[in-house]
């Protein structure tokens, strides 16, 4: 997320910092068309993409129809097709 946030940003930044010359201070450009954030950026962007994480991961865990039907059939006793069927070789 903080990848493509920041690439995202990318290409917008230059022309921002054109109008409002205070947004300059987020990056440099060490060369035309080449863009370094300075720490401060990465690490905000790092700090909402763990506060995602983290949301997400204290999210309740809600089974699917599909993985219900398969605890389903797990928890059922097995009767193998094979034992069920009368022998015809007697």
């Amino acid at each position: 997320a903080t990848y493509n946030g920041l690439m995202f940003a990318t290409p917008l930044l230059p022309k921002l910092a054109e109008k409002h010359p205070g947004w300059s201070v987020l990056y440099h450009q060490p060369a035309p068309g080449q863009i370094l954030y300075n720490w401060p950026v990465v690490a905000v962007f790092s700090a909402a993409a763990i506060g995602a994480f983290v949301w997400l991961h204290r999210l309740p865990y809600q089974a699917t129809r599909e993985e219900q039907l398969s605890d389903a059939r797990s928890r059922q006793s097995h009767h193998p097709l094979a034992a069920s069927v009368p022998s015809s070789a007697e």
